[in-house]
């Protein structure tokens, strides 16, 4: 990688004297964003997919899965305790995954499955939760 501004030798023609001779050269730029510029880039990201779900950060949202007994049962605890939510559909509804998978990935890039529910509540993402009764009463404790 050659720094912007800067100038590497990267070949030194020779011309024999008297011949015909032609030059061609080729070079590929590919910009390399700072990590200054990931980090705008993934919160421009994240606020993107925020308002097309017309959520925002302190939002609490939850992701399910259809036939999913703790998401099921996630969703009556939170209605039991009048605690408002938003609960969206991700295992038959594509952009609903795709936007929750985005958001994961902003966390973990190689994830490739999750069990559900998967809970974004004050800017965290919550997955694969081990003791969700204990998540979810440590959930509605804050937030009350």
């Amino acid at each position: 990688m050659i720094p912007a501004n800067g100038s590497e030798q990267i070949i030194v023609l020779a011309i024999p004297e008297g011949k015909p001779w032609s030059y061609e050269t080729n070079y590929t730029y590919k910009a390399a964003p700072t990590k200054e510029e990931l980090i705008r880039q993934k919160k421009r990201i994240k606020q993107e997919f925020l308002s097309s779900l017309k959520v925002n950060e302190s939002t609490l949202v939850v992701f399910y899965g259809e036939g999913c007994p703790r998401s099921t049962y996630t969703k009556e605890m939170l209605e039991r305790k009048k605690m408002p939510f938003t609960y969206l559909d991700a295992s038959s509804n594509e952009y609903y995954s795709k936007v929750m998978f985005e958001l994961i990935r902003q966390k973990e890039p190689n994830v490739e499955r999750v069990q559900y529910p998967v809970i974004m509540v004050d800017n965290q993402l919550e997955y694969d939760i081990e003791n969700l009764r204990w998540y979810l009463k440590e959930l509605i404790a804050a937030r009350k």
